[in-house]
Formats: structure tokens, C-alpha cells, sequence
């Protein structure tokens, strides 16, 4: 990583029912005291990710990071956008901030988001994580991920948890994880 890396960051504010706005000023906060240089864009809205990190991706400027801050479903936006961008050799950052963080957890990224954040500007190289790529031939759909996927049963568990009410509640008390 250089000595003084410049992100790009793309913020889901919405992410963790709003954990990631309220985490922000603090982010803020540190990233001026170390006089790091940044440029920061806001995801609106499902799918917006994707083109604010194909966008990044295509302009990109030398020894810039993506930093991403939000939940799963926002990293995996970003990591769609740049390789629709046929850039994958961007390095990415990442700081958890959504509901579950099961990415965060499975590859030892501190789920709290300060510390993180010292993770992130105390790492020398960038971890090489590899990607899955699927192909939905019912939607013709396809894209890549890199936290897990998954098909019938398993795929019906967590589309159903993840639009019940039960899981909006929990997300509201920041226990979203318990869905």
C-alpha cells in the first residue's frame, strides 16, 4: 500500500439501518487527523455502487484505494463495478458496516468500524481474495462474488429472511447478525 494512500470511498448510509451514516463523522474524523486524502461518493440506491465503482474504475487515478463502507451486499456491488470494469486489479478497501458483516468475520476484518479503519491504514500489501463467478440461466443474470452463494433451499432461507420483518426490527436494534 503507498505511504500515503488516497481513497476513493463509496459510503452506503443506509447500510446496518443506518450504522454506516452514524459511523461516518467519525471515519471523518480520523482520516483528517492522519491527513488522509480521500474522495468520498454516496450510494442512493440499489445497483448505485456498482456504477460509482465502474465509474472509479475506469478514471482511476494512480495508488488510489477503493474503500468501501457498508454492509456485504454493498462490498459485493463494488467488486461487480470493477470487474464489469475489467479492473481487478484495483485494491480494495473495507469497512463493516451493515447488518451481518459475515465477510468481515470469515476473512478477520475487525467488525467494529474504527478499528478497522487502523486495520486498513496499518496493512503494507493487499490480501489477494479469490472470486466466484455465477450465471443464472433462469434470470440470465450473472456476476461475481466473493462472501458465498447459494442455490434452492439455501437461497430461499436467506431471500426470506432478509425480507421479514422480524429482520428489519433486529436490524433497527443493530442485531441484524440474529436473523
Amino acid at each position: 500500500m503507498p505511504s500515503n494512500p488516497h481513497f476513493y470511498i463509496i459510503l452506503n448510509q443506509v447500510a446496518g439501518t443506518g450504522q454506516a451514516a452514524s459511523i461516518w463523522p467519525k471515519i471523518e474524523t480520523q482520516l483528517k487527523q492522519k491527513q488522509i486524502h480521500y474522495d468520498l461518493q454516496l450510494s442512493h440506491y440499489a445497483g448505485h455502487t456498482t456504477q460509482l465503482a465502474f465509474q472509479f474504475a475506469k478514471f482511476k487515478y494512480t495508488d488510489q484505494i477503493l474503500l468501501i463502507i457498508g454492509g456485504d451486499g454493498t462490498l459485493n456491488q463494488a467488486i461487480n463495478g470493477l470487474q464489469n470494469a475489467q479492473r481487478g486489479d484495483i485494491p480494495i478497501a473495507y469497512i463493516p458496516c451493515g447488518s451481518g458483516n459475515d465477510f468481515a468475520r470469515g476473512v478477520g476484518i475487525s467488525r467494529d468500524p474504527l478499528t478497522a479503519l487502523e486495520q486498513i491504514l496499518s496493512a503494507t500489501m493487499p490480501t489477494a481474495i479469490d472470486l466466484g463467478y455465477y450465471h443464472d440461466t433462469t434470470k440470465n443474470d450473472h456476476g461475481y462474488f466473493v462472501n458465498n452463494v447459494g442455490i434452492g433451499f439455501d437461497a430461499n432461507v436467506v431471500s426470506t429472511t432478509n425480507h421479514s420483518n422480524h429482520k428489519r426490527l433486529l436490524n433497527r436494534l443493530h442485531l441484524g447478525s440474529l436473523a
